[in-house]
Parts: structure tokens; sequence; C-alpha cells
């Protein structure tokens, strides 16, 4: 989803949304996002606050599009991962959505550092629990996600086509009913500051379209 985004602002099929490491659920129509990974062997601030706000993102696409793939019956405050790797330590994070006030939040679930040597390794006890945790709270969203594919598989073999479509389609998918994503802004190809794009519909819903962010409107 994020590629696909991406080129929807920007039009450029030489553009790719690249991450360093991607974990998916891949099943017989799709591939769906887990967790997302950007690693670095040494990285000055700019580059970390860069990879950081690629992340977080990536996360939101990510929610987004796995909402849109869990039937009502099955939802259970679904979140998304994502770990930022600097050398042998990094971050673990994860993201949600309020439905009261319909913001996503993003969580800081850890700090994690590999052992550099044997002797280090029973200082990576936290490490692995946390590690653990995440693949734990991964399993349950994969769990949601397949299970509301295979039910809707089996829906649609049972009954028939006309009959589950119109079911989809009136909300028993949380992401129709209590999910509307929002826009978001991506940062230019190749980082060219003079080519970026902001979404229009951040300041109406009126109009969904992208412009560019240097471009003004003048009087004829």
């Amino acid at each position: 989803m994020p590629i696909s985004a991406l080129m929807a602002v920007y039009g450029d099929t030489k553009v790719g949304f690249k991450i360093d490491i991607r974990l998916v659920l891949d099943t017989a129509h799709d591939e769906h996002d887990l967790l997302s990974v950007e690693v670095a062997k040494t990285a000055d601030n700019t580059k970390l606050h860069h990879d950081l706000s690629k992340l977080l993102r990536e996360a939101k696409d990510t929610f987004d599009a796995n909402m849109d793939n869990i039937l009502e019956q099955l939802f259970d405050q679904p979140t998304t991962w994502f770990m930022q790797v600097e050398g042998l330590e990094g971050h673990l994070g994860s993201l949600q959505l309020d439905h009261a006030t319909g913001m996503y939040v993003a969580v800081h679930q850890g700090k994690i550092r590999f052992p550099k040597n044997l002797s280090l390794f029973k200082e990576f006890h936290d490490t692995f629990v946390t590690l653990m945790s995440m693949m734990s709270d991964l399993e349950r969203s994969a769990f949601m996600i397949r299970n509301s594919i295979d039910m809707a598989d089996d829906s649609r073999s049972s009954f028939g086509r006309r009959i589950w479509a119109p079911i989809i389609s009136t909300g028993s998918k949380p992401g129709h009913r209590l999910h509307v994503p929002h826009l978001r802004y991506y940062s230019p190809p190749r980082n060219i500051v003079h080519a970026a794009k902001l979404p229009t519909g951040l300041f109406g819903p009126e109009n969904t379209s992208y412009r560019s962010s240097t471009s003004s409107s003048r009087p004829s």
C-alpha cells in the first residue's frame, strides 16, 4: 500500500517507498504488512529523524490497510509495529487508533540491545522479553486478518458473491464503519524539497487531490 499511495501523489514509477525490512502475512489474496524496520550501521540525527518519520507513515498505511481486512466480529484493537535500529541498539514502537478522537497514537514499547559478545548475553533478557511481546501481538493481528479472509471466502463459496457482497459493503468490516483513513504527507522523490506535494484534502473534504507545496494561486 505505501508504494502505491506514494505513486498516487508523485506519479513517478521510479520512486519506491523503501523500507529496509518488512514482516508480512502472505495469504492467497495479498501480502499484509505487520512490522516495518529501518536499519542503519551508524547515523546522524537527521538520518534517524527521517527514518522515524518514514516508519510512522508506514505504520499508518499498514494500519489502514489491515483495518480493511478485519471483520467486525473478529475486531480486537489491532495494532501495527515498527522498529528502528542503529548498530546493535534500537527502539520498538506500535501504532493504534483512538476511536474516541480519531487520532493515531504511536507508543514507544521499549529499547532493544543486541549483545556484542557471549559475556553480555545475560543482558539480552529484557530485549528478548520485549521482542516476544511484540511477536505475540503480531500473531494476534495476523490471526484477525487471516480468519477474516477465511470467513469471507467460506461465505462467498457457501452463499455466492451476490449474497455476500452486500454484507461486506454495509459494514461488516470495522474499516468501513469505525475508521476513516486520513490523508498524509509523503516525502518527495529523492528528497527534492521543491517537488514536495501536500494533500489538499487536509484542509477540507471537498478536494482530495494533491498539489505542489511551492505553488501559489495568482490573480489573472
